[in-house]
């Protein structure tokens, strides 16, 4: 096989034995391979980017943060991670930042096969013509950046889009599933038609198959008129399962059901019919995972996997986090109607640094309070710190607030108290942070202003009292 990429780097962090062992595998397969010295790597010593690395794992002292430091500081790299049996739990994040993996002793033609996919990647990795990845046609859609992770992002889904084979889209909480299934089907043949959400974890177990496949009048006492399920409502379109993760066993044989055949049969139906839907599910969590602990189907799983896409999360995308806050700022600015607002070199330093476990949400929420709160043209650190210390203010008080349930009362004088309780806090916070500003805090949580202050009033909150702290 003829690579695009002939001269391969590769960096050891184990002993020189297993280096050698890894090199003559390389030569017997005709490639040439520049040896770098682990080091000055870790260091971040080596600046050469657009290089395809092999990166050949320790056994013990792993340095896990700095691996992955080292990985990012070169974001238009590809690497291709070794790693030997057993393998050590802690290892995930370095092979999650890495552009493939595999155990060694490998294949040589499994590993020949890897370096020509990664070859591929790397040759056409700015090439975004190629994708028609115009830079305005991704903003429309709301995905910003480019970053190597990233680019690999785009170049999935504008594939996806050329089909209609079910997708599974995996990655931890914020970092845009549901915006990464939008552009799948508004870049598709589908996108005259609708897309169509809907929350897995919000619908009772009861009224799964009403929710999906709709009902006709009379079906039940309260049925007044006929109502489409979301799959009629998504026909020609797509339906978004999102948190497939929450949904119950019953749900589960009954989403089953209909993917295999997209026939819908409405509740008090005497016919049944036939539906044109793809499906797009997407978890925050593993569901393979689940599957392995017994949660989740497997067969469902198999249905739902036929294409799966696994988002980088934020931290794993350090080159996107300024674009991606301009690009926020730019969207308050226009909404608000206000003079443009920046960040200080320093703010996007600490950006830059924080590891945002809210990914892309929590720095668009992050964003859009540093905005609004902000009195200079230039948004200074000052402004930063005083955000990182309400949230380590905020995680420090999280156990207390969800050990705070009354178990020994009945359910629904339980729940009224923990939504009493949540909106306590919340409220608390919110004209905290607004200093006040009722209109302001209304801008904050979405709310009309006149029923923030209605609620403000329930629970005995005085705006005035938090002006000028």
């Amino acid at each position: 096989m003829q690579r695009t990429v002939s001269n391969i780097q590769l960096v050891c962090l184990r002993s020189k034995d297993y280096l050698e062992s890894v090199v003559c595998v390389f030569q017997e397969l005709g490639d040439t391979l520049s040896i770098i010295d682990s080091k000055c790597w870790l260091e971040g010593q080596i600046k050469e980017s657009n290089s395809l690395v092999i990166l050949i794992l320790p056994e013990k002292n792993l340095m896990v943060d700095r691996i992955v430091k080292a990985i990012l500081a070169t974001p238009n790299s590809h690497y291709l991670a070794i790693f030997f049996l057993p393998l050590n739990d802690k290892v995930s994040p370095i092979l999650n930042a890495c552009s493939d993996c595999c155990c060694w002793p490998c294949d040589p033609f499994e590993l020949a096969f890897r370096l020509d996919r990664l070859s591929s990647k790397h040759s056409n990795s700015f090439d975004l013509s190629k994708f028609d990845m115009e830079t305005v046609a991704w903003k429309n859609l709301n995905l910003i950046g480019q970053s190597s992770i990233f680019l690999d992002t785009l170049s999935f889904i504008k594939k996806a889009s050329e089909c209609n084979a079910p997708v599974l889209i995996e990655g931890e909480t914020g970092c845009g599933k549901e915006v990464a299934a939008r552009a799948i089907h508004y870049l598709g043949c589908r996108k005259d038609f609708p897309f169509i959400p809907m929350n897995c974890g919000a619908i009772p177990d009861q009224l799964i198959e009403n929710e999906l496949f709709g009902h006709e009048r009379g079906a039940y006492t309260d049925a007044k008129q006929s109502q489409a399920g979301l799959t009629e409502q998504a026909d020609g379109g797509t339906l978004f399962l999102d948190e497939i993760e929450a949904l119950s066993a019953k749900g589960q044989v009954t989403l089953l059901r209909f993917i295999e055949d997209n026939v819908i049969k409405p509740l008090g139906a005497i016919k049944s019919r036939k539906v044109n839907v793809r499906i797009i599910a997407a978890s925050n969590v593993c569901l393979s995972e689940l599957v392995a602990q017994g949660l989740f189907r497997q067969d469902l799983f198999f249905r739902l996997n036929l294409l799966h896409l696994n988002l980088p999360s934020l931290r794993n995308r350090k080159a996107d986090i300024q674009p991606l806050a301009e690009h926020f700022m730019q969207k308050y600015r226009c909404k608000y109607q206000q003079p443009d607002k920046r960040f200080h070199p320093d703010a996007v330093t600490w950006m830059n640094d924080y590891h945002w476990p809210g990914n892309v949400r929590e720095l668009e929420n992050f964003v859009h309070r540093s905005f609004l709160m902000s009195q200079d043209v230039e948004i200074i650190p000052t402004d930063i710190h005083h955000y990182d210390d309400a949230q380590l203010r905020s995680r420090r008080k999280l156990f207390e607030r969800r050990q705070n349930f009354k178990f020994d009362a009945v359910f629904n004088e339980a729940k009224n108290h923990v939504i009493n309780q949540f909106e306590q806090h919340y409220l608390t916070w919110l004209i905290s942070s607004s200093k006040g500003n009722v209109t302001q805090a209304a801008e904050i949580a979405q709310k009309e202003r006149r029923a923030l202050g209605k609620l403000l009033k329930k629970h005995d909150i005085n705006p005035i009292q938090y002006r000028g702290n």
